[in-house]
């Protein structure tokens, strides 16, 4: 598994090619289970006037190559690459029979100019699959887990007086859930900024990756364990608190008329 993103490090902007083997414990040790393959400064980018990042190309090419030569001596090394959808017809959130991408489906190339990995040994389209740390992970389960934590302290699942001192217990609970469960968290405290319930925005939790896995983890236990504190509403699958969170959150918020952003439609 390949994996890559731009971060900062040193006050600058940086492109990290990462290698994940299937076999690690990415899971429960996800920096132990990140292999560096290169780190690319992204203010270099050769860029065409098609948006045809060179730079990366050319990178992954020689990758590309090294993989094919691992595997023509016996070692198997495959990419999953993925493309995000470029308009909402095609939004593979939506899983109806009549969305547009099932008539496309493994039909063509998801591309325009053909990238590096495309060259691999074996390669063919139906390896490209959504990158799922995008989509859900820093997507979607943000925003549930945003909904969440926000009706489940309306609730009161969390002892205080204060939403501040609900969240400080929260965050005990959280901590105590992830050591316990031996899952690494990067995140220091649940907060009224760090759920985005202290703006006009829809609530969010701002937090890597990682962490949202954790996070909705824990939410889920809560919601097993404490269940005769917790709505009716929010007794169900994960699936159907999401959607009732949302709409729920919507009606509440066009009653007291705050103007809050209107609820995002998710494309990616």
């Amino acid at each position: 598994m390949q994996l890559g993103d731009e971060a900062t490090c040193i006050n600058d902007s940086w492109m990290y090619l990462l290698w994940t083997s299937d076999f690690s414990p990415f899971l429960t040790d996800a920096l132990g289970s990140r292999m560096v393959m290169c780190l690319l400064p992204a203010k270099h980018y050769v860029v065409t006037e098609d948006g045809v990042n060179l730079t990366l190309q050319a990178v992954m090419h020689v990758i590309t190559e090294s993989w094919n030569r691992l595997s023509r001596i016996g070692i198997p090394v495959h990419d999953f690459p993925s493309r995000g959808a470029q308009d909402m017809s095609m939004c593979f959130t939506d899983l109806s029979s009549t969305n547009g991408y099932w008539s496309t489906l493994y039909r063509f190339v998801p591309w325009r100019w053909t990238p590096a990995y495309a060259s691999l040994d074996g390669f063919n389209t139906r390896q490209i699959f959504p990158d799922l740390l995008h989509v859900w992970h820093l997507g979607v389960c943000r925003d549930l887990i945003g909904s969440a934590m926000q009706l489940l302290l309306e609730a009161g699942v969390w002892d205080g007086r204060s939403e501040a001192t609900k969240l400080q217990n929260a965050t005990i609970d959280l901590k105590s859930f992830a050591a316990s469960h031996k899952l690494p968290l990067k995140l220091k405290k649940l907060s009224k900024t760090k759920l985005s319930l202290s703006t006009k925005k829809y609530p969010e939790l701002k937090s890597s990756g990682y962490d949202s896995y954790v996070v909705l983890r824990w939410l889920l236990c809560v919601c097993e364990n404490r269940g005769a504190l917790i709505p009716d509403r929010l007794r169900t699958v994960v699936g159907q608190l999401f959607l009732t969170s949302y709409i729920g959150l919507a009606h509440e918020e066009l009653r007291r008329a705050l103007g809050r952003e209107s609820i995002r439609s998710s494309k990616y």
